[in-house]
């Protein structure tokens, strides 16, 4: 386990708050704006030092290739689904932890969507992916959406709490409205919480002024993807939210 730890400790800090980069969106949503030159939107991100990027294997596979980005820490998302299906919610292994480990990853992460049909499957895979975590000594973070009510806390709890029972080291969660809420679902956990970034926010500021008030009850950091790599200056917006988490 010592292994596990200690990469953890270079996505997650014990005494500072943490900005990963999600850019997992091109097997869902296709080639959208901002990662449509992914080496060089990485490129610009690297250069605030985010404390990770999490990446498909193939975009890993592929950065591998230039020496200026090897400097990075990065997370291998393992599960997609795309929205040329109907049902988009079921989200399928992909890609897998030793495969993460060939890559060079630091961690690994993976989508559970709870409150749908085919939530049983991701279950099933978050059981399976955990195992191999711990054999391997590789890092954890669980994304648990809940589509049963964006507004009933208690499901965001216990989406969150099954990722905690099943050997998540983080788990990202959508944020739930206001901070007291944030607070609540904090309160139940007893491993970091991240909060997803969500939709690009047409006001930056109102974007950080949710950053800073989620940290203030307790979350160990965010999970930003949209409002970094379709900023128009994807560098200093990265600075700004780790400015912000860092009380700077």
């Amino acid at each position: 386990m010592n292994g596990r730890l200690l990469r953890l400790a270079k996505i997650c800090p014990p005494l500072k708050k943490i900005c990963i980069v999600a850019m997992d969106h091109g097997i869902t949503n296709g080639p959208i704006l901002g990662i449509e030159d992914y080496v060089n939107a990485i490129r610009l991100i690297n250069q605030a030092k985010p404390n990770a990027i999490i990446l498909h294997k193939g975009l890993l596979m592929k950065i591998s290739n230039f020496p200026e980005l090897a400097s990075g820490n990065y997370i291998m998302h393992l599960s997609a689904s795309t929205l040329l299906n109907k049902n988009s919610h079921l989200k399928v292994l992909v890609a897998s932890v030793e495969e993460a480990i060939k890559l060079g990853a630091l961690g690994v992460s993976i989508h559970i969507n709870f409150g749908v049909e085919s939530d049983c499957a991701m279950l099933e895979d978050l059981g399976l992916v955990s195992r191999a975590c711990s054999e391997w000594g590789i890092p954890l973070l669980a994304m648990v959406y809940n589509h049963i009510s964006n507004d009933e806390i208690d499901h965001i709890i216990h989406s969150a709490r099954i990722a905690e029972e099943l050997g998540a080291d983080i788990i990202k969660i959508p944020h739930p409205g206001t901070q007291e809420k944030v607070k609540q679902i904090i309160d139940k956990i007893h491993i970091p919480v991240i909060i997803a970034g969500g939709e690009t926010q047409n006001d930056f500021n109102i974007f950080l002024k949710m950053v800073k008030e989620s940290i203030e009850v307790g979350a160990k950091g965010i999970a930003v993807g949209r409002n970094i790599f379709q900023n128009p200056d994807p560098t200093l917006a990265t600075s700004q939210i780790i400015r912000v988490l860092n009380d700077d």
